[in-house]
C-alpha cells in the first residue's frame, strides 16, 4: 500500500470543527474522508459548505453513538448512517451477498467503484492513504474500474463516472469503456436498471450534461441512451 503525505493543516482543522460544532464528534480515531470531496482538496478547491461529505470508519463505537443521537439515517446492514449532503459508512469487505465489516483498509478499497475514490484521509492526523494508487490516477485524471463487474453490482456508478468526465474532466481507460458499453446493452435490454439509479438520474447535473458536445459518437450514443 503507498502511502503519501498530508492534507494542509487549516482544511483538516476545518473539518474537525464542523463535526464537533455540528455533531459532538470529538474522538477523530479510525475516521477517514473518502470520495469527491479527497479530489476536490487535491486540486485545492475545498469548499465544506458546497459538497457533500463521505466518511468511513472502523472499531469507533463512541462515533455510532454520536451519529444516533444526531438522528442520521441508518442502514444497519451496509453499516451506513447518513443525512443530507454527509454520510458515515463502516469499513466493509463484499463477496456476493455476504456482507463483513473489517478494519483492513485495503479489503474496503477493493470493494469501491472507481480508484480515484479509494485515497483515504485520516481524520487523526490528516494523513493520505492510497492502497490502490489512485493518486497516480488522480494526477493522470484516469477512470479505472476497480471490479470488472462494479458497473452490474451497482449501476448507479455509471453515473458517479459522469460526475467524473464531465465535472472533472477525467477519461475512461479501453476497459473500462467496454464494460460500460456492454452493461448498458444488458440493462437497456433487460429493463433492469436499479431503483437507485432511476432515482440519482433525475438530479439536475445529468439533466445539463451536454452530450451535443461529446465528439465520440459512439461514446454519444451511449450516454444519450443511459441519460434518456
Amino acid at each position: 500500500m503507498a502511502n503519501h503525505t498530508f492534507i494542509p493543516k487549516n482544511i483538516l482543522k476545518e473539518i474537525r470543527i464542523f463535526l464537533k460544532k455540528n455533531y459532538k464528534i470529538v474522538n477523530f480515531n479510525n475516521i477517514f474522508l473518502i470520495g469527491s470531496s479527497v479530489l476536490y482538496i487535491l486540486k485545492n478547491k475545498f469548499n465544506l459548505r458546497e459538497m457533500d461529505l463521505d466518511f468511513c470508519f472502523f472499531n469507533n463505537k463512541e462515533l455510532e453513538s454520536k451519529l444516533i443521537k444526531n438522528h442520521f439515517k441508518q442502514i444497519t446492514k451496509f453499516g451506513v448512517f447518513s443525512q443530507e449532503n454527509i454520510s458515515f459508512v463502516k469499513f466493509r469487505k463484499e463477496n456476493k451477498n455476504i456482507i463483513l465489516f473489517t478494519d483492513d483498509i485495503v479489503l474496503d478499497a477493493y470493494r469501491r467503484d472507481f480508484s480515484v475514490n479509494t485515497i483515504y484521509i485520516s481524520l487523526s492526523d490528516g494523513f493520505i492513504y492510497d492502497p490502490l494508487n489512485g493518486l497516480e490516477d488522480v494526477r493522470n485524471k484516469a477512470i479505472n474500474l476497480i471490479n470488472s463487474s462494479g458497473f452490474i453490482i451497482d449501476d448507479s456508478r455509471m453515473l458517479r463516472m459522469l460526475k467524473l468526465i464531465f465535472k472533472h474532466d477525467y477519461k475512461m481507460n479501453i476497459l473500462t469503456k467496454k464494460i460500460l458499453y456492454k452493461t448498458i446493452d444488458f440493462k437497456i435490454k433487460n429493463n433492469s436498471f436499479s431503483n437507485r439509479f432511476n432515482i440519482e438520474r433525475t438530479k439536475e447535473f445529468y439533466n445539463n450534461i451536454p452530450t451535443e458536445k461529446i465528439i465520440d459518437e459512439e461514446f454519444k450514443i451511449y450516454i444519450s441512451l443511459l441519460l434518456k
